[in-house]
């Protein structure tokens, strides 16, 4: 017996069966067939979509929770930056204020050392008035000893 596994029938010789090929209950059972192959092929193939889509949307949760997670980093760096900056303002201030001292204290040096240098010129000039004035006294002692100091002052 020859069977037709599509519509599950026995034939006695190989003719029926060829002649059952040719019929309308073969060749609708065959695309009957075909659609429920074609069906369960796709069926599995959704099935391994969705599969994928739920694997895709956990990826996207874990991007997303990553995003956020980074975003929050950045707000925080933000916010250090900024902080920075402020410090750095703040210190070009006291940098600034600073200078400016600096300034005002070599200007202020500059001015002690002139003092200084007028003051010892000053002190050099009446040391040498007096050392002169010491010189010319002792220089009139000497010529005058021999001379009566009073007599010679008419006192």
């Amino acid at each position: 017996m020859i069977n037709c596994e599509i519509c599950d029938q026995e034939f006695k010789t190989q003719l029926g069966l060829e002649k059952h090929y040719t019929t309308l209950k073969h060749t609708t059972n065959s695309e009957m067939k075909h659609i429920k192959d074609t069906v369960a092929e796709l069926q599995n193939e959704n099935n391994d979509l969705h599969h994928e889509e739920e694997i895709l949307n956990d990826q996207i949760t874990c991007l997303k929770n990553e995003l956020e997670t980074a975003n929050l980093k950045i707000s925080n760096l933000k916010k250090e930056i900024k902080s920075y900056q402020d410090n750095i303002i703040r210190n070009n201030g006291i940098i600034e204020s600073l200078t400016k001292k600096i300034s005002e204290l070599k200007k202020e040096n500059e001015e002690l050392k002139e003092s200084i240098k007028l003051h010892d010129s000053k002190k050099n000039n009446l040391f040498n008035i007096f050392a002169i004035g010491g010189i010319g006294l002792s220089v009139f002692v000497y010529f005058v000893k021999d001379y009566d100091v009073i007599k010679f002052l008419h006192i």
